[in-house]
Order: structure tokens, then C-alpha cells, then sequence
């Protein structure tokens, strides 16, 4: 494939002189020639991997890293804020130690590194380790309500928020940057009706940085920051009366090894602070200044167990004053005023303590941990003892079974927790979408079908009794649960007939037994209607798939060699029955996973064993028994399928394995009773290990992925051209008129739409085709630019891009390999062209497109016919 540009002789319009005075151009006597941009030598559509590719993961953790918290004294609640990207607020009634609820935050509000508190209008207001810094203001809510995002400010120049004070009676809070120089910025926070602004700002001196902690001052009007910087320092600030921005008046730098100032207390009473140092490898510090005279006193240096002070608590209801610092492994105890370490407590699973608040009337206090699953400790101030530990929710992890939405388009992925867990991922965006969690005994989610024609799920569980769990998908939340009968155990397959209201489950049980289950209208919880139990030797149901219209299912049996099972649901209540089975041959054992082609009446197997196989079986026409076609092996180290996925489109079956290095297998289904053929495959990233379940989202065909992982991971794949924005670049040589854009087609099928982009980091749209149905086998689908938007374009000498987007998983465009940032992609549901692609990720494809523009000849300026004077005179008579 090359780059070929047709550029043929101008030709030269002569103009004569006119007696007319001046001739303005008439563009459509403009002569014209045409020339080819781009790249019309086809390539092939065997793409790489067979367009086999992974995309992105998403992580389903949970609360992890705690490293912000305030206390409500109205709700006597405590918020505590996570490093996560995005954010979470976690809400914990600390009278009975209770966890609440918790907000995610929206995209890009990450790490909440530092937060304030307004009681008396029941907001705080947490600050993000980003850039830009965002405050984001948090509606408290009554003692039972979980919170709730209440807005956001961003911030213009201010980034990376990491200290922050306030004084709620002022109505003001100031933030300290993690920036070098360090920066203090002011906020304005507003009432129930107005949001926090911006007030103004300090800028502190150069070495001044990396402002991690803060203490205030209110009636003194001072606040001094902490630097965690290799000479500690200690800032003092003047806040600035009512709106008038924050200034910078002195700072103290510490001795040699008092560095990285991350904890501060503060006793406006006495006039002193304190600061804790954290710098690990070296004996950690804290050091008191006298704020009177703004100075350093003295210091203690701790013993080498007291690691990295990130976090510190002040109580003055005692005859000395004492300061609690929380360390990587404990909880020390400092008497302030004599500045003596009076104890230390150890800590289990809350290790790495990074944010506390204290309630000296009850006397408690409460340390979070940077962990995963985060935790709170709660500590009896009294006799210095561990009171409690409450562990957040640890996301959703072991992700073992998993369902679509593929109406709203979530995916819903079941976690092998006890009690289970349910995540949602919004497959428009990928992002995780909220969780359900369970009640006691609703274990080990194992398998699900999804009633999107209604809005429910239903999770099948391992467990003995199985149960069956009705989940509501808008709002997401459980609704009640089925308890199987006696026998009807370990629940490890699944099928749904939505029309009538019906899921049919497997157990694992010897013989096996197919349980039916009525899902229940609306709200109603689901009932168990009637079961079949299966011959002898039909054991250990794993697999199962249906064919709700003409009314049978096939269940595939764990057995040695496997069994594929025919069934007949049964109108109404009436129990399924038992049609016929088919034993596959030899070395064909564990049916785990199958998918079904309806249009075809094929079924394919996916042997759990080593060396794996795919079985490729004719379902049976009616009552008519399923017989096997053929097999294929698969590859070494492609063991193990246990997950089965189908894209009616292409016909193309894809089979994961649950192993290690997870695997994704593409396999054709071979024309008639010819056997299935392996075509592809690739390898899925060390972390994104044992992949255990996953669908396919019928709008973009992308495959989600879920793995058997703590966190659990859900990986986005390609099978397809389908579901991108792709392009390839090219140059325009002159100055042109283009006149149409051509697209190679290898096969005759599916609807395009074509573009024109600019260059550039932020690509803007140029112009764009409307849908072409695509008629063209084996040649180029041409795409007038006058029947587009806009209808003509002009192009200047330069770099641009030929985009393109299908909706349909054959393999229709033309590849051939370039070199890198010669091709870009975009992740974008069929559609309309965005304006502006900011985030095109750059490829080496090649694609067979290329334009036909005419070059305008240059107009020659006319020369004007030249006017006689004016003639004055008289004339007589």
C-alpha cells in the first residue's frame, strides 16, 4: 500500500480585457482537475490477532486507602475520604460504629487528600490530590442517610490539595497545597443555597512546598502549614479578614532531621503547636512551637517503631495535654506539655494510619487506615485500648459469574463473597456503576441471567440449599431471595425465557437437576415452580444455554466424557422435561461453558480440561436429539475454557480460559458439518489473571471480561472493527477542493459512515458523510462530498485524517501495517462524528481511503476598460 497523489498539469484560464469596468470571479467557470490524496492500494482484511484486542480493565475496588476524615459533633458521624480514583466519602455513625453508606465521586475528583467541616450548615468539604484541585462539598445528612455530593468547585491555578482548615463560624476554609512553592488558597464556603467560591490565595517562598499538614488559629486569625520537605518547615499564614485573600508572614525552618512535617496539633488556649515528622529510615520527631513568639521549644525523638507520623489527635480534657499520632504500626501516645511518649498500642489489620478524628466527650478516638480493604479503629481514651475495628467495603472481588443490561447497557458482575456481592460497570463509560451487597447466607454467587425487558437480575448461589436472588436494576437493589429445596444445591448454570417469565438452574449435584424458577412480576419476589431431576450419570450441571422461542434448553454436565442434556421447558408452571442426551467422545469431558447459534440450531462446548477442546454439536430440530459434529484443539497453554461468548454477526464463537495467564480464544464455526477451526488468540495481562466470566454487549460488540481476582478486574475487548473511530493519515499537497472520500470494502455488507479530520493534539471535524449502505465487494465505497455536512470542502496544504465507522462485525475495511502515529483509534458507539477528538489513541493501521480533490486555476485580475473624463460645456442655440 502507498501513498499516491495524481497531480496533473494547471491549467491557466486567460481573462481578456472587458469594457465593462471591473469582473468579480465567477466560481463556477473556474476550471477544475482532479487529484487523489491518501491510500487506494488494498491491503487485507485478515487484521492482526483476527482483531482479537484487549482495550482497558477496570478495577472493582472498594473503600481502600482511607486519608481524609472530619467528625460532625450534630450527627456525632464521621466522614472519611478515600485515594481513589475516583473518590469515595464513607459515613460512619460512630455511637454504634456503623458504616452508613458512601458516595463515589465523579471522574477525575480522585484522592480526597484533606477535608473541613461545617456543622452548623451539614456540609464538609474535601480536597483532591489532583490537578487541577477540586473541593468537593458533601451533604451530610441525618444519622442514618448516607451522604451525598452536594458540587464542586474547581480550582483555575491551585493544585493538589493536600492540608486544609477552617473556621465555619467565619464562613471561610483555606487549603494548603502539595506544590513547589506551596500555595494557600482561600474558600468562601457558602450557606445551604450558595456553593464555595474562590476567594484568593498566597503563594508561599520557593522552598516552601509540599504543604501536608495545617493547624489554625481562629480568634489570632493565623493558620501555620507543615512542609514535607527535607528541612522542615513551619509557615505562618494570616487568613485575611472577611474576603480579603491570605498572606504569608514568617516561616521557622527545624533542625537537621526534623523533616517532613504530615501531622500538626494545635492548643490555641496554651499557644503552642506540635508537628510530626514522617521519614521513614530515620527516628521520627515531634516538635513543639511556641506560637506566641513563633518559635521553635524542643522536640522528642521517638524509638525507631514509631514509623511515619501521618496523623495526629489533640485532647485537652486531661491534666496534661495528649497528642495521639498514628504510625505505620501503632498509636502513640505523647504527653504534650511535658513532651514524653507515654505508650504506644499496636495495631493488627489497621496498620498505616493516615487520618483520625476525636471526640473528647465520649472519649473515643477513631484512626483510618491507608489499607485495602480500608479500616477504622476506634480507641477507648481512658485505658488506652482498642475498642472496635469496622472494615469498609472491600469491593467487589472473586467476580464469578456475570450478566448484561443490554437494554440501559450495564454489566452486572457476581462476586464469590459471603455474604455475595453484585457490581455494576456502565458499559458507555466503563466505570463502576455502584454495588449491591447481599444479606447473610446469599453466598458465592456462581451464575446469572439478566430480565432487561423488565429490569431485573437473578443470581444463583453455591450454596446448599441454592438460592436465587431478585435484584432491581433501576434503582440497583435487591429485592428478595429464593431458598431451592433440599437437594437443590450449588447452583452453577443458568437460563432465562423473558417472554414468559421464566429461569431455569442447574445444580451441581449427582444426578443433576433443573430447577424452574417463575422471576415474579414487578417487585414480587421470585418462586420456585417445579424441577427435573436428570438420569443417572448426568451429573454436575455446568453449562446451559436456550432457545426461548422454539422452547427447549441444553444443559452440559461436568461429567467424564461430558453430556449434553436436551430439554423441553414446558408451558406455564409445567415442569421441563427431559428430551434425550448426546455423550461427547473421549477426551471431551466438563462441559463448562457453551454458547448457542440460533439461526444455525448449533451448540459449542468448551471442554475444562487439558489439553481444552471446543465441541461444536447440532441441537436438533423439535424433539429431534443433539448429535456431535466435530471438535477442535486448541493451542498449548489454552486450557481450561470456562467462560463462553457468541457474536451473532460474524458467527464467532470466543472462549476464556480460567487459568494464570488468561486467554481469549477466537473460533470459526466452520460451514456446515465441517468442524469448528481456531483462528486467534491473545494473552491478558498478569494481573487480569483467572478470567471467570463475561458477555457481550450487542451495541459497540465489545467483550467484558470479569476475573477471578482480589480486587476483582473487568477487562473491555475488541473483536471487531465495530464500536471505533478509526482513521489514517494523509497529506494534502496543495490547496484543493475535495470532491469525494473512498473507503476499500472487502465485503458487501453492514452501513458506514465516513470523515474528514484536522490534525493536531485536539482533532476538530472537517466534514463528515451521512450513513452509506454498504454496496461494495471487493472495490471502494465512494462518499460525494456534496451529499455530506458541510457540502464542499477546501483544503490547505497539510496533515489530515480519513476516519471511518461500522456497524458490523465482519471484516469489511482493508489493513495493511505502517508505522507508528499512522493511524489512530477511538472508542465510540456508532453514530455521528464528534466535533472534536481530544483523545484519539495513535496506532500503526494503515486503512485502504483515500479523496479526489480539484485544484481552482488561479483567476487573473481583469483589466478595467477606462473611463472618458466627464465632458463640461454649454451649448447655445
Amino acid at each position: 500500500m502507498k501513498l499516491k497523489l495524481n497531480i496533473s498539469a494547471l491549467l491557466i484560464l486567460i481573462m481578456f480585457p472587458l469594457n465593462i469596468g471591473y469582473i468579480y470571479p465567477d466560481t463556477e467557470s473556474i476550471k477544475l482537475n482532479a487529484m487523489k490524496a491518501g491510500y487506494d492500494i488494498p491491503g487485507t482484511n485478515h487484521y492482526p490477532h483476527e482483531a482479537l484486542q484487549r482495550i482497558a480493565s477496570l478495577s472493582l475496588k472498594g473503600e481502600y486507602d482511607f486519608t481524609s476524615a472530619v467528625f460532625d459533633p450534630v450527627t456525632n458521624c464521621a466522614l472519611f475520604g478515600t485515594s481513589t480514583s475516583p473518590g469515595i466519602v464513607v459515613k460512619i455513625r460512630l455511637s454504634d460504629f456503623q458504616r452508613l453508606g458512601a458516595i463515589k465521586l465523579n471522574k477525575g475528583e480522585d484522592d480526597l487528600a484533606c477535608a473541613v467541616i461545617d456543622p452548623d450548615h451539614g456540609f464538609a468539604y474535601f480536597g483532591t490530590n489532583t490537578t487541577p484541585g477540586k473541593i468537593i462539598r458533601i451533604a451530610i445528612g441525618n444519622s442514618n442517610d448516607p451522604p451525598v455530593r452536594a458540587g464542586c468547585l474547581q480550582l483555575s491555578l491551585e493544585q493538589k490539595i493536600t492540608s486544609a482548615v477552617a473556621d465555619p463560624d467565619a464562613g471561610y476554609a483555606w487549603f494548603g497545597t502539595s506544590t513547589k512553592p506551596g500555595i494557600v488558597v482561600k474558600i468562601a464556603l457558602g450557606d445551604d443555597l450558595t456553593s464555595p467560591v474562590r476567594v484568593g490565595a498566597a503563594t508561599l517562598n520557593f522552598v516552601e512546598g509540599d504543604l501536608k499538614c495545617a493547624v489554625i488559629d481562629p480568634p489570632s486569625g493565623l493558620a501555620y502549614f507543615g512542609a514535607c520537605s527535607s528541612t522542615g518547615r513551619i509557615i505562618k499564614v494570616a487568613l485575611g479578614e472577611n474576603d480579603a485573600p491570605p498572606t504569608r508572614i514568617s516561616a521557622i525552618s527545624l533542625n537537621a532531621n526534623e523533616n517532613y512535617i504530615q501531622s500538626a496539633l494545635i492548643d490555641t488556649a496554651s499557644g503552642f503547636a506540635w508537628f510530626g515528622t514522617s521519614h521513614p529510615g530515620t527516628p521520627e520527631n515531634i516538635i513543639k512551637i511556641d506560637l506566641t513568639t513563633f518559635s521553635r521549644v524542643t522536640a522528642i525523638t521517638l524509638p525507631s517503631s514509631d514509623i511515619s507520623l501521618k496523623t495526629a489527635v489533640f485532647d485537652a480534657s486531661t491534666t496534661s495535654a495528649m497528642g495521639y499520632f498514628g504510625s505505620v504500626y501503632n498509636v502513640v501516645k505523647i504527653d504534650l506539655d511535658n513532651m514524653t511518649r507515654i505508650d504506644a498500642l499496636n495495631v493488627t489489620n489497621e496498620y498505616n494510619l493516615t487520618c483520625s478524628l476525636i471526640d473528647p466527650a465520649t472519649g473515643f478516638a477513631w484512626f483510618g487506615s491507608k489499607t485495602q480493604p480500608a479500616r477504622v479503629m476506634k480507641i477507648a481514651l481512658s485505658d488506652f485500648t482498642k475498642a472496635g475495628s469496622l472494615t469498609a467495603d472491600p469491593g467487589e472481588i472473586y467476580l464469578n459469574c456475570a450478566a448484561i443490561d443490554s437494554v440501559k447497557r450495564y454489566g452486572y458482575f457476581g462476586s464469590n463473597a459471603s455474604p455475595g456481592e453484585i457490581g455494576r460497570v456502565d458499559l458507555s463509560t466503563f466505570e463502576h456503576a455502584g454495588y449491591v451487597r447481599l444479606e447473610s447466607g446469599e453466598d458465592n454467587l456462581s451464575c446469572a441471567v439478566v430480565d432487561s425487558k423488565n429490569g431485573y437480575a437473578f443470581f444463583g448461589t453455591d450454596t446448599s440449599p441454592g438460592r436465587v436472588i431478585k435484584i432491581k436494576l433501576d434503582p440497583f437493589q435487591r429485592i428478595g431471595a429464593l431458598e431451592l429445596s433440599s437437594g437443590e444445591n450449588n447452583l452453577k448454570c443458568a437460563a432465562i425465557d423473558m417472554e414468559n417469565g421464566y429461569a431455569y438452574f442447574g445444580t451441581n449435584s449427582s444426578p443433576g437437576i433443573i430447577v424452574k424458577v417463575s422471576t415474579g412480576t414487578g417487585d414480587n419476589p421470585p418462586e420456585r415452580t417445579a424441577a427435573l431431576v436428570l438420569n443417572e450419570g448426568e451429573n454436575n450441571l455446568r453449562s446451559a444455554i436456550i432457545d426461548e422461542e422454539a422452547g427447549y434448553a441444553w444443559f452440559g454436565t461436568g461429567t467424564n466424557p461430558g453430556i449434553v442434556v436436551k430439554t423441553l421447558l414446558g408451558a406455564g408452571n409445567s415442569p421441563p422435561s427431559r428430551i434425550g442426551a448426546l455423550t461427547l467422545d473421549p477426551g471431551e469431558p466438563d462441559l463448562r461453558c457453551a454458547v448457542i447459534d440460533k439461526n444455525t440450531n448449533l451448540g459449542f462446548w468448551g471442554t475444562y480440561s487439558f489439553p481444552a477442546r471446543v465441541v461444536k454439536v447440532n441441537l436438533g430440530m423439535g424433539n429431534a436429539l443433539p448429535s456431535r459434529i466435530g471438535g477442535v484443539l486448541l493451542d498449548t497453554n489454552e486450557d481450561l475454557p470456562r467462560t463462553a461468548l457468541f457474536d451473532p454477526q460474524s458467527g464467532c464463537a470466543f472462549f476464556v480460559t480460567y487459568t494464570t495467564i488468561g486467554r481469549v480464544i477466537k473460533i470459526n464455526p466452520g460451514t456446515g458439518n465441517n468442524p469448528p477451526i481456531r483462528i486467534a488468540g491473545i494473552e491478558l495481562p498478569s494481573e487480569e489473571k483467572f478470567p471467570s466470566c463475561g458477555f457481550i454487549d450487542p451495541v459497540t460488540s465489545r467483550m467484558y471480561i470479569g476475573c477471578y481476582t482480589y480486587p476483582g478486574y473487568v477487562t473491555m475487548l475488541s473483536f471487531s472493527q465495530k464500536g471505533f473511530i478509526k482513521a489514517t493519515k494523509f497529506q494534502m499537497p496543495e490547496k484543493g477542493y475535495v470532491t469525494d472520500v473512498n473507503l476499500y470494502s472487502h465485503i458487501s455488507t453492514g452501513t458506514l459512515q465516513l470523515s474528514l479530520y484536522g490534525s493536531g493534539e485536539e482533532k476538530n471535524l472537517i466534514w463528515q458523510s451521512g450513513v452509506l449502505n454498504n454496496t461494495s465487494r471487493n472495490d471502494f465505497l465512494t462518499a460525494p462530498i456534496i451529499s455530506g455536512n458541510p457540502a464542499s470542502v477546501l483544503l490547505n496544504p497539510g496533515e489530515y485524517w480519513l476516519a471511518w465507522q461500522i456497524d458490523t462485525t465482519l471484516p469489511v475495511p482493508s489493513y495493511a501495517q505502517g508505522t507508528p502515529g499512522a493511524g489512530f483509534y477511538v472508542l465510540r458507539d456508532y453514530g455521528d462524528f464528534p466535533g472534536i477528538l481530544p483523545s484519539a489513541i495513535l496506532t500503526d493501521e494503515i486503512w485502504t481511503e483515500y479523496i479526489n480533490y480539484e485544484t481552482p486555476t488561479p483567476t487573473p485580475t481583469p483589466t478595467p476598460t477606462p473611463t472618458p473624463p466627464p465632458y463640461f460645456g454649454f451649448m447655445s442655440y
